[in-house]
């Protein structure tokens, strides 16, 4: 058939020449080295020679599969930072999944930030806060609680010793929570932190 002009795709029936080229010059090969060796015999004989051809011309094919492969994801993630107009950082994707989960989940299954405030009881005013904050690495965002998941459960009481003399029980509800990590290959993603805020003239 006509070939179109232009096309910066090879077409089929170049790619049959190619190939057709590629066994040709395979055989023509297994011919020198059938001149060459003849009907040697011992550990490198004809059938060792030609299996060695055979071995290298896979190793430089694959290399040269390997080599465009990189090029074509280079050119393509080039083209993508640039229309992005930055390069995507896991802060930045985290931040568009926390966007986007308010299209995604319903109010009551809405991952919620993991910061929550320390109170002797309900009728008591807040001692602080416990949260568990991410840091990007390099410091080019402020650390910021984890947005999780979470699952109630019943009340459970827990006593523990801390002496002969003195034993300590609490009871509350008991949580499940789940947080989706987001890491990029080549990059360490993020560190946490469990970081506990005391008000003032408070302890705890």
């Amino acid at each position: 058939g006509q070939e179109e002009s232009g096309c910066p795709v090879i077409s089929a029936v170049d790619s049959n020449r190619l190939l057709a080229e590629e066994m040709r010059n395979l055989q023509a090969k297994q011919q020198d080295l059938a001149q060459e060796l003849g009907s040697r015999s011992g550990v490198f004989a004809l059938p060792e020679a030609v299996l060695v051809v055979l071995l290298q011309h896979g190793i430089d094919v694959t290399q040269q599969w390997a080599e465009s492969m990189n090029y074509v994801e280079a050119m393509l993630r080039q083209q993508l930072v640039a229309a992005i107009g930055k390069e995507v950082t896991v802060a930045d994707f985290a931040a568009y999944m926390r966007f986007h989960y308010r299209k995604v989940f319903q109010d009551a299954y809405l991952p919620a930030p993991f910061s929550f405030a320390v109170r002797r009881s309900e009728l008591h005013s807040p001692e602080g806060t416990l949260s568990i904050e991410e840091e990007a690495t390099g410091g080019s965002t402020p650390s910021q609680p984890v947005c999780s998941m979470s699952s109630v459960g019943h009340a459970q009481s827990v006593t523990f010793d801390l002496n002969a003399s003195t034993t300590v029980s609490f009871s509350g509800d008991v949580h499940l929570h789940a947080w989706l990590a987001h890491q990029f290959s080549g990059q360490s993603g993020s560190s946490l932190a469990l970081v506990s805020h005391a008000r003032q003239f408070s302890s705890y």
